[in-house]
Protein backbone atom coordinates (compact mmCIF):
# COMPACT_ATOMS: atom_id res chain seq x y z
CA UNK A 1 0.00 0.00 0.00
CA UNK A 2 2.62 2.51 -1.13
CA UNK A 3 1.30 5.89 -2.13
CA UNK A 4 2.74 9.15 -3.46
CA UNK A 5 1.22 12.30 -4.94
CA UNK A 6 -1.00 11.22 -7.80
CA UNK A 7 -0.64 7.53 -6.93
CA UNK A 8 -3.98 6.38 -5.51
CA UNK A 9 -3.71 3.88 -2.70
CA UNK A 10 -5.63 0.84 -3.92
CA UNK A 11 -6.52 -0.59 -0.51
CA UNK A 12 -8.11 1.29 2.36
CA UNK A 13 -9.85 -0.19 5.35
CA UNK A 14 -12.29 0.86 8.03
CA UNK A 15 -12.24 -1.63 10.90
CA UNK A 16 -14.60 -1.96 13.89
CA UNK A 17 -14.10 -4.27 16.85
CA UNK A 18 -17.63 -5.71 17.30
CA UNK A 19 -18.39 -7.51 15.13
CA UNK A 20 -15.05 -8.07 13.40
CA UNK A 21 -16.01 -6.49 10.08
CA UNK A 22 -13.58 -5.21 7.51
CA UNK A 23 -14.42 -2.88 4.66
CA UNK A 24 -11.80 -2.14 2.02
CA UNK A 25 -11.37 -0.70 -1.47
CA UNK A 26 -9.73 -2.57 -4.33
CA UNK A 27 -9.48 -1.07 -7.83
CA UNK A 28 -11.92 1.68 -6.85
CA UNK A 29 -14.59 -0.79 -5.69
CA UNK A 30 -15.76 -1.55 -2.15
CA UNK A 31 -15.65 -4.99 -0.50
CA UNK A 32 -16.85 -6.16 2.92
CA UNK A 33 -15.42 -9.09 4.83
CA UNK A 34 -17.64 -10.00 7.80
CA UNK A 35 -15.14 -12.33 9.46
CA UNK A 36 -11.67 -13.74 8.72
CA UNK A 37 -12.97 -17.10 7.53
CA UNK A 38 -15.51 -15.97 4.94
CA UNK A 39 -15.13 -14.62 1.44
CA UNK A 40 -15.37 -10.89 0.75
CA UNK A 41 -18.58 -9.48 -0.69
CA UNK A 42 -18.25 -6.92 -3.47
CA UNK A 43 -20.50 -3.91 -2.86
CA UNK A 44 -19.82 -1.78 -5.96
CA UNK A 45 -18.91 -2.80 -9.49
CA UNK A 46 -18.55 0.44 -11.46
CA UNK A 47 -15.18 1.57 -10.09
CA UNK A 48 -12.64 2.70 -12.68
CA UNK A 49 -9.25 4.33 -12.25
CA UNK A 50 -9.37 8.13 -12.54
CA UNK A 51 -13.07 8.00 -13.46
CA UNK A 52 -15.30 6.42 -10.79
CA UNK A 53 -14.09 6.44 -7.18
CA UNK A 54 -16.04 4.35 -4.64
CA UNK A 55 -15.07 4.61 -0.97
CA UNK A 56 -11.97 6.66 -1.70
CA UNK A 57 -11.72 10.35 -2.45
CA UNK A 58 -10.49 11.71 -5.74
CA UNK A 59 -7.53 14.07 -5.56
CA UNK A 60 -9.40 17.33 -4.99
CA UNK A 61 -11.65 15.96 -2.24
CA UNK A 62 -8.69 14.36 -0.48
CA UNK A 63 -6.72 17.59 -0.66
CA UNK A 64 -9.41 20.17 0.03
CA UNK A 65 -12.21 18.46 1.94
CA UNK A 66 -11.37 15.22 3.75
CA UNK A 67 -7.67 15.42 4.51
CA UNK A 68 -7.60 11.65 3.98
CA UNK A 69 -7.99 9.20 1.09
CA UNK A 70 -10.75 7.22 2.83
CA UNK A 71 -14.39 7.95 1.97
CA UNK A 72 -16.25 5.16 3.76
CA UNK A 73 -17.57 5.09 7.32
CA UNK A 74 -19.05 2.44 9.61
CA UNK A 75 -22.06 3.19 11.80
CA UNK A 76 -21.28 2.87 15.55
CA UNK A 77 -22.77 -0.63 15.76
CA UNK A 78 -21.33 -1.78 12.40
CA UNK A 79 -24.80 -2.42 10.99
CA UNK A 80 -24.38 0.07 8.15
CA UNK A 81 -21.55 1.30 5.95
CA UNK A 82 -21.73 4.73 4.35
CA UNK A 83 -19.51 5.59 1.41
CA UNK A 84 -19.01 8.36 -1.13
CA UNK A 85 -18.87 7.87 -4.88
CA UNK A 86 -17.11 10.41 -7.11
CA UNK A 87 -17.58 10.60 -10.86
CA UNK A 88 -14.59 12.27 -12.52
CA UNK A 89 -15.42 11.10 -16.04
CA UNK A 90 -15.62 14.64 -17.45
CA UNK A 91 -12.86 16.17 -15.32
CA UNK A 92 -9.73 17.18 -17.30
CA UNK A 93 -6.62 15.16 -16.46
CA UNK A 94 -3.34 16.69 -15.25
CA UNK A 95 -0.09 14.90 -16.09
CA UNK A 96 3.43 15.08 -14.69
CA UNK A 97 6.54 12.90 -14.70
CA UNK A 98 7.37 10.72 -11.71
CA UNK A 99 11.04 9.97 -10.97
CA UNK A 100 11.24 8.94 -7.32
CA UNK A 101 11.43 5.14 -7.43
CA UNK A 102 14.90 3.63 -7.51
CA UNK A 103 13.68 0.81 -9.76
CA UNK A 104 12.59 3.20 -12.52
CA UNK A 105 14.92 3.21 -15.51
CA UNK A 106 12.71 5.83 -17.15
CA UNK A 107 10.26 8.25 -15.57
CA UNK A 108 6.60 7.39 -15.71
CA UNK A 109 3.68 9.72 -16.27
CA UNK A 110 1.22 10.31 -13.44
CA UNK A 111 -2.32 11.21 -14.50
CA UNK A 112 -4.98 12.49 -12.14
CA UNK A 113 -8.28 14.31 -12.64
CA UNK A 114 -7.76 17.95 -11.65
CA UNK A 115 -10.76 20.33 -11.85
CA UNK A 116 -10.10 24.07 -12.24
CA UNK A 117 -12.31 27.09 -12.67
CA UNK A 118 -14.40 27.16 -15.89
CA UNK A 119 -14.07 23.37 -16.13
CA UNK A 120 -16.39 20.49 -15.40
CA UNK A 121 -16.01 19.26 -11.82
CA UNK A 122 -16.68 15.90 -10.27
CA UNK A 123 -20.18 14.65 -9.52
CA UNK A 124 -21.35 12.49 -6.63
CA UNK A 125 -24.52 10.36 -6.55
CA UNK A 126 -24.06 9.90 -2.80
CA UNK A 127 -24.35 13.62 -2.02
CA UNK A 128 -22.07 16.52 -1.04
CA UNK A 129 -19.87 15.78 1.93
CA UNK A 130 -16.87 17.53 3.35
CA UNK A 131 -15.25 18.96 6.43
CA UNK A 132 -15.06 22.61 5.45
CA UNK A 133 -17.92 23.55 7.72
CA UNK A 134 -18.77 25.43 10.94
CA UNK A 135 -17.50 24.11 14.25
CA UNK A 136 -19.12 21.02 15.78
CA UNK A 137 -21.67 21.46 18.58
CA UNK A 138 -20.87 20.21 22.09
CA UNK A 139 -24.11 18.97 23.66
CA UNK A 140 -25.00 19.60 27.27
CA UNK A 141 -26.20 16.83 29.61
CA UNK A 142 -29.84 17.21 28.42
CA UNK A 143 -28.71 16.23 24.89
CA UNK A 144 -30.82 19.09 23.49
CA UNK A 145 -29.01 22.31 24.33
CA UNK A 146 -25.42 22.71 23.19
CA UNK A 147 -22.33 24.91 23.03
CA UNK A 148 -20.96 26.14 19.73
CA UNK A 149 -18.43 28.65 18.39
CA UNK A 150 -20.26 31.38 16.47
CA UNK A 151 -19.54 34.94 15.42
CA UNK A 152 -20.91 37.43 17.95
CA UNK A 153 -22.44 40.82 17.18
CA UNK A 154 -18.96 42.38 17.01
CA UNK A 155 -17.75 39.82 14.45
CA UNK A 156 -15.49 37.73 16.70
CA UNK A 157 -15.70 33.94 17.13
CA UNK A 158 -16.92 33.08 20.65
CA UNK A 159 -18.61 30.25 22.56
CA UNK A 160 -22.41 30.47 22.65
CA UNK A 161 -24.91 28.37 24.55
CA UNK A 162 -27.92 27.46 22.41
CA UNK A 163 -30.84 26.38 24.60
CA UNK A 164 -33.85 24.21 23.75
CA UNK A 165 -35.71 27.17 22.21
CA UNK A 166 -32.80 28.05 19.93
CA UNK A 167 -31.80 31.22 21.81
CA UNK A 168 -28.10 32.09 21.68
CA UNK A 169 -26.45 33.07 24.96
CA UNK A 170 -22.81 34.27 24.69
CA UNK A 171 -20.40 32.56 27.08
CA UNK A 172 -17.19 34.37 26.09
CA UNK A 173 -16.79 37.84 24.63
CA UNK A 174 -14.22 40.44 23.65
CA UNK A 175 -12.04 41.46 20.71
CA UNK A 176 -10.30 38.09 20.52
CA UNK A 177 -11.36 34.67 19.25
CA UNK A 178 -12.03 31.20 20.59
CA UNK A 179 -10.28 28.71 18.32
CA UNK A 180 -11.77 25.46 19.61
CA UNK A 181 -13.86 23.88 22.37
CA UNK A 182 -11.73 21.18 24.00
CA UNK A 183 -14.08 19.75 26.64
CA UNK A 184 -17.55 20.28 28.13
CA UNK A 185 -18.78 18.96 31.49
CA UNK A 186 -21.55 19.89 33.92
CA UNK A 187 -19.12 22.13 35.79
CA UNK A 188 -16.92 23.79 33.20
CA UNK A 189 -16.06 24.44 29.55
CA UNK A 190 -12.48 24.23 28.35
CA UNK A 191 -11.56 26.11 25.18
CA UNK A 192 -8.50 27.25 23.28
CA UNK A 193 -8.19 30.83 22.07
CA UNK A 194 -5.97 33.87 21.63
CA UNK A 195 -7.65 36.07 24.24
CA UNK A 196 -7.21 37.24 27.84
CA UNK A 197 -6.62 35.07 30.90
CA UNK A 198 -10.14 35.46 32.32
CA UNK A 199 -12.20 33.81 33.60
CA UNK A 200 -9.44 31.26 34.23
CA UNK A 201 -6.42 30.31 32.18
CA UNK A 202 -4.88 26.92 32.96
CA UNK A 203 -1.69 27.44 30.95
CA UNK A 204 -0.87 31.16 30.95
CA UNK A 205 1.24 31.20 34.11
CA UNK A 206 2.94 27.83 33.82
CA UNK A 207 6.12 28.94 32.09
CA UNK A 208 5.39 32.25 30.39
CA UNK A 209 9.01 32.95 29.48
CA UNK A 210 9.41 29.67 27.61
CA UNK A 211 5.94 28.85 26.28
CA UNK A 212 3.03 30.90 25.00
CA UNK A 213 1.45 28.36 22.64
CA UNK A 214 -0.37 25.27 23.97
CA UNK A 215 -2.75 22.52 22.95
CA UNK A 216 -4.52 20.01 25.20
CA UNK A 217 -5.87 16.44 25.09
CA UNK A 218 -8.61 15.43 27.53
CA UNK A 219 -9.74 12.10 28.95
CA UNK A 220 -13.25 10.95 28.03
CA UNK A 221 -14.72 12.37 31.25
CA UNK A 222 -12.57 15.53 31.06
CA UNK A 223 -11.17 14.89 34.53
CA UNK A 224 -7.60 14.65 33.27
CA UNK A 225 -5.75 16.41 30.51
CA UNK A 226 -2.39 16.43 28.82
CA UNK A 227 -1.07 19.92 28.14
CA UNK A 228 1.26 20.21 25.15
CA UNK A 229 3.66 23.13 24.89
CA UNK A 230 4.99 23.97 21.43
CA UNK A 231 8.52 24.78 22.57
CA UNK A 232 11.73 22.97 23.49
CA UNK A 233 11.51 21.85 27.12
CA UNK A 234 14.32 20.79 29.45
CA UNK A 235 13.08 18.03 31.75
CA UNK A 236 16.03 18.18 34.15
CA UNK A 237 18.94 20.47 34.89
CA UNK A 238 21.79 19.01 32.92
CA UNK A 239 24.99 21.04 32.83
CA UNK A 240 26.44 19.04 29.94
CA UNK A 241 23.30 19.64 27.87
CA UNK A 242 23.31 23.28 28.86
CA UNK A 243 26.89 23.64 27.62
CA UNK A 244 25.97 21.92 24.34
CA UNK A 245 22.96 24.16 23.77
CA UNK A 246 25.13 27.25 24.18
CA UNK A 247 27.00 26.23 21.04
CA UNK A 248 23.75 26.03 19.03
CA UNK A 249 22.99 29.37 17.45
CA UNK A 250 19.22 29.69 17.70
CA UNK A 251 17.36 32.74 16.36
CA UNK A 252 14.91 34.77 18.42
CA UNK A 253 11.35 35.72 17.53
CA UNK A 254 9.75 39.14 17.86
CA UNK A 255 5.91 39.29 17.73
CA UNK A 256 4.08 42.62 17.65
CA UNK A 257 1.47 44.51 15.63
CA UNK A 258 1.32 47.39 13.18
CA UNK A 259 -1.49 49.75 12.17
CA UNK A 260 -2.47 49.48 8.52
CA UNK A 261 -5.57 50.62 6.63
CA UNK A 262 -7.42 51.24 9.88
CA UNK A 263 -6.64 47.82 11.38
CA UNK A 264 -4.20 46.61 14.01
CA UNK A 265 -2.52 43.56 12.46
CA UNK A 266 0.05 41.03 13.65
CA UNK A 267 3.59 40.58 12.39
CA UNK A 268 6.64 38.60 13.46
CA UNK A 269 10.37 38.77 12.79
CA UNK A 270 12.79 35.85 13.15
CA UNK A 271 16.06 37.54 14.13
CA UNK A 272 19.56 36.07 13.72
CA UNK A 273 21.36 34.86 16.87
CA UNK A 274 23.16 37.58 18.81
CA UNK A 275 21.31 40.17 16.77
CA UNK A 276 23.26 43.44 16.55
CA UNK A 277 21.18 46.50 15.71
CA UNK A 278 24.27 48.29 14.39
CA UNK A 279 24.82 45.73 11.63
CA UNK A 280 23.16 45.31 8.23
CA UNK A 281 21.03 42.21 7.56
CA UNK A 282 19.10 40.89 4.56
CA UNK A 283 15.33 40.88 4.99
CA UNK A 284 13.16 38.06 3.58
CA UNK A 285 9.37 38.34 3.60
CA UNK A 286 7.76 34.92 4.00
CA UNK A 287 4.19 35.34 2.72
CA UNK A 288 1.14 33.13 2.42
CA UNK A 289 -1.93 35.36 2.97
CA UNK A 290 -4.55 32.75 2.04
CA UNK A 291 -8.07 32.99 3.50
CA UNK A 292 -8.17 32.34 7.27
CA UNK A 293 -4.42 31.68 7.29
CA UNK A 294 -2.05 32.56 10.12
CA UNK A 295 1.67 33.13 9.74
CA UNK A 296 2.24 34.87 13.09
CA UNK A 297 2.14 32.87 16.35
CA UNK A 298 4.16 31.92 19.40
CA UNK A 299 4.76 28.29 18.42
CA UNK A 300 8.32 26.98 18.45
CA UNK A 301 9.49 25.61 15.11
CA UNK A 302 12.64 24.40 13.42
CA UNK A 303 12.08 25.26 9.77
CA UNK A 304 13.47 27.10 6.78
CA UNK A 305 13.22 30.46 8.56
CA UNK A 306 15.27 29.03 11.44
CA UNK A 307 17.99 28.00 9.01
CA UNK A 308 18.01 31.33 7.18
CA UNK A 309 18.21 33.36 10.38
CA UNK A 310 20.74 31.21 12.21
CA UNK A 311 23.02 30.16 9.34
CA UNK A 312 22.60 32.84 6.66
CA UNK A 313 22.02 35.77 9.07
CA UNK A 314 18.77 36.78 7.36
CA UNK A 315 15.81 38.41 9.09
CA UNK A 316 12.65 36.51 8.14
CA UNK A 317 9.43 38.52 8.57
CA UNK A 318 5.79 37.47 8.24
CA UNK A 319 2.55 39.41 8.44
CA UNK A 320 -1.14 38.58 8.82
CA UNK A 321 -3.17 41.14 6.86
CA UNK A 322 -6.73 41.28 5.67
CA UNK A 323 -8.07 37.84 4.87
CA UNK A 324 -6.12 36.13 7.66
CA UNK A 325 -7.84 34.33 10.52
CA UNK A 326 -8.39 34.78 14.25
CA UNK A 327 -8.55 38.57 14.16
CA UNK A 328 -12.31 38.94 13.67
CA UNK A 329 -14.75 38.44 10.81
CA UNK A 330 -14.23 41.91 9.33
CA UNK A 331 -10.57 41.20 8.67
CA UNK A 332 -11.10 37.58 7.59
CA UNK A 333 -14.04 38.26 5.25
CA UNK A 334 -12.45 41.31 3.60
CA UNK A 335 -11.26 39.16 0.66
CA UNK A 336 -14.48 37.15 0.30
CA UNK A 337 -15.08 36.81 -3.46
CA UNK A 338 -12.07 39.11 -4.00
CA UNK A 339 -8.93 36.97 -3.82
CA UNK A 340 -5.83 38.77 -5.03
CA UNK A 341 -6.91 42.22 -3.80
CA UNK A 342 -6.65 43.39 -0.20
CA UNK A 343 -4.36 40.58 0.93
CA UNK A 344 -1.86 41.55 -1.78
CA UNK A 345 -2.13 45.26 -1.02
CA UNK A 346 -1.58 44.65 2.70
CA UNK A 347 1.48 42.45 2.15
CA UNK A 348 3.06 45.12 -0.08
CA UNK A 349 2.26 47.88 2.42
CA UNK A 350 3.50 45.77 5.33
CA UNK A 351 6.74 45.09 3.45
CA UNK A 352 7.41 48.82 3.22
CA UNK A 353 6.54 49.33 6.88
CA UNK A 354 8.70 46.42 8.02
CA UNK A 355 11.68 47.75 6.07
CA UNK A 356 11.21 51.18 7.67
CA UNK A 357 10.71 49.56 11.08
CA UNK A 358 13.90 47.62 10.59
CA UNK A 359 15.68 50.86 9.78
CA UNK A 360 14.32 52.76 12.78
CA UNK A 361 13.94 50.14 15.48
CA UNK A 362 16.60 47.66 14.37
CA UNK A 363 18.91 50.23 12.80
CA UNK A 364 19.19 48.45 9.46
CA UNK A 365 20.07 51.00 6.75
CA UNK A 366 17.73 51.23 3.73
CA UNK A 367 20.63 50.78 1.34
CA UNK A 368 21.88 47.52 2.83
CA UNK A 369 22.28 46.20 -0.68
CA UNK A 370 20.29 42.99 -0.35
CA UNK A 371 17.09 42.14 -2.19
CA UNK A 372 13.78 42.00 -0.37
CA UNK A 373 12.11 38.82 -1.64
CA UNK A 374 8.35 38.43 -1.72
CA UNK A 375 6.96 34.91 -1.85
CA UNK A 376 3.30 34.50 -2.65
CA UNK A 377 0.86 31.80 -3.68
CA UNK A 378 -2.53 32.01 -5.41
CA UNK A 379 -1.39 34.26 -8.23
CA UNK A 380 -4.24 33.32 -10.60
CA UNK A 381 -7.60 31.98 -9.43
CA UNK A 382 -8.11 30.11 -12.72
CA UNK A 383 -5.02 27.98 -12.01
CA UNK A 384 -6.13 26.71 -8.58
CA UNK A 385 -8.34 23.68 -8.13
CA UNK A 386 -12.04 24.48 -8.33
CA UNK A 387 -12.98 23.43 -4.78
CA UNK A 388 -10.48 25.78 -3.17
CA UNK A 389 -11.24 28.68 -5.49
CA UNK A 390 -15.03 28.42 -5.62
CA UNK A 391 -15.13 28.14 -1.83
CA UNK A 392 -13.94 31.74 -1.61
CA UNK A 393 -14.70 33.20 -5.05
CA UNK A 394 -18.00 31.69 -6.14
CA UNK A 395 -18.41 30.65 -9.77
CA UNK A 396 -16.32 31.97 -12.68
CA UNK A 397 -19.35 32.95 -14.77
CA UNK A 398 -20.69 36.35 -15.75
CA UNK A 399 -23.82 35.89 -13.64
CA UNK A 400 -21.74 35.34 -10.50
CA UNK A 401 -18.12 36.51 -10.06
CA UNK A 402 -16.26 36.26 -13.38
CA UNK A 403 -15.03 39.87 -13.20
CA UNK A 404 -13.17 39.30 -9.93
CA UNK A 405 -11.72 36.04 -11.25
CA UNK A 406 -10.23 37.86 -14.22
CA UNK A 407 -8.81 40.64 -12.06
CA UNK A 408 -7.30 38.27 -9.48
CA UNK A 409 -4.17 37.39 -11.44
CA UNK A 410 -1.11 39.06 -9.97
CA UNK A 411 0.82 39.06 -13.26
CA UNK A 412 -1.76 41.36 -14.86
CA UNK A 413 -0.77 43.95 -12.25
CA UNK A 414 2.98 43.39 -12.42
CA UNK A 415 4.12 44.46 -15.87
CA UNK A 416 7.60 45.45 -14.63
CA UNK A 417 8.09 41.92 -13.30
CA UNK A 418 8.69 40.77 -16.86
CA UNK A 419 11.81 42.94 -17.07
CA UNK A 420 13.62 41.58 -14.00
CA UNK A 421 15.75 38.50 -13.45
CA UNK A 422 14.69 36.05 -10.78
CA UNK A 423 15.04 32.46 -9.62
CA UNK A 424 11.77 30.52 -9.74
CA UNK A 425 11.65 27.03 -8.19
CA UNK A 426 8.48 24.93 -8.33
CA UNK A 427 7.99 21.24 -7.56
CA UNK A 428 6.52 19.37 -10.50
CA UNK A 429 4.17 17.33 -8.27
CA UNK A 430 2.73 20.28 -6.38
CA UNK A 431 -1.01 19.63 -6.46
CA UNK A 432 -2.36 22.61 -4.54
CA UNK A 433 -0.55 25.01 -6.87
CA UNK A 434 0.38 23.33 -10.15
CA UNK A 435 3.55 23.98 -12.10
CA UNK A 436 1.52 25.72 -14.81
CA UNK A 437 0.66 28.54 -12.39
CA UNK A 438 4.37 29.38 -12.10
CA UNK A 439 5.10 28.89 -15.79
CA UNK A 440 2.54 31.63 -16.47
CA UNK A 441 4.99 34.00 -14.78
CA UNK A 442 7.89 32.98 -17.02
CA UNK A 443 8.56 34.93 -20.21
CA UNK A 444 10.90 34.10 -23.05
CA UNK A 445 13.98 35.34 -21.17
CA UNK A 446 13.82 32.68 -18.48
CA UNK A 447 14.10 28.92 -18.25
CA UNK A 448 12.31 27.18 -15.37
CA UNK A 449 14.24 24.96 -12.96
CA UNK A 450 11.99 22.16 -11.70
CA UNK A 451 12.56 19.85 -8.76
CA UNK A 452 11.12 16.51 -9.97
CA UNK A 453 8.59 14.87 -7.67
CA UNK A 454 8.66 17.63 -5.08
CA UNK A 455 5.23 18.43 -3.72
CA UNK A 456 6.03 21.72 -2.02
CA UNK A 457 9.57 22.22 -0.77
CA UNK A 458 12.88 22.38 -2.56
CA UNK A 459 16.21 21.53 -0.93
CA UNK A 460 19.04 23.90 -1.78
CA UNK A 461 22.12 21.84 -2.76
CA UNK A 462 24.93 21.88 -0.22
CA UNK A 463 27.68 22.03 -2.84
CA UNK A 464 28.57 25.61 -3.85
CA UNK A 465 29.14 24.39 -7.39
CA UNK A 466 25.69 22.85 -7.56
CA UNK A 467 24.12 25.93 -6.05
CA UNK A 468 25.76 28.17 -8.62
CA UNK A 469 24.56 25.92 -11.42
CA UNK A 470 20.97 26.17 -10.18
CA UNK A 471 21.17 29.95 -9.82
CA UNK A 472 22.57 30.44 -13.30
CA UNK A 473 20.07 28.09 -14.87
CA UNK A 474 17.20 29.91 -13.19
CA UNK A 475 18.36 33.36 -14.15
CA UNK A 476 19.24 32.81 -17.79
Amino acid sequence: MVRGPGLRRQKVAAIVSLPQCLAYVWNNNIYIKESPGVSSVQITTNGEENKIFNGIADWVYEEEMFGTHSALWWSPNASFLAYAEFNDTQVPVMEYSFYAEDTLQYPKTIRLPYPKGKQHTEESKTGWIGRFQPSDPYFASDNVSYYKILSNTEGYKHIHYINSTGSRIPITHGKWEVISIEAVTNDFIVSAGNGPTTPKCVSCDLDEDRCQYYSASFSSDAQYYLLNCYVIRILENNTDLDSTLKDIQMPSKRVDNISLNGYTLWYQMILPPHFDSSKKYPLLLDVYAGPCSQKVDYAFRINWATYLASTEQIIVASFDGRGSGYQGDEIMHAINRRLGTYEVEDQISAASIQVSMATAALNIPNDYGYPVKLIRENGDSFQNDSVYTERYMGLPVASDNLKNYESSTVMAKAENFKEVEYLLIHGTADGRLTLLSSLCCVNGRHSPVNFPYSSRRAVVPESPGERSAVDLAGLH
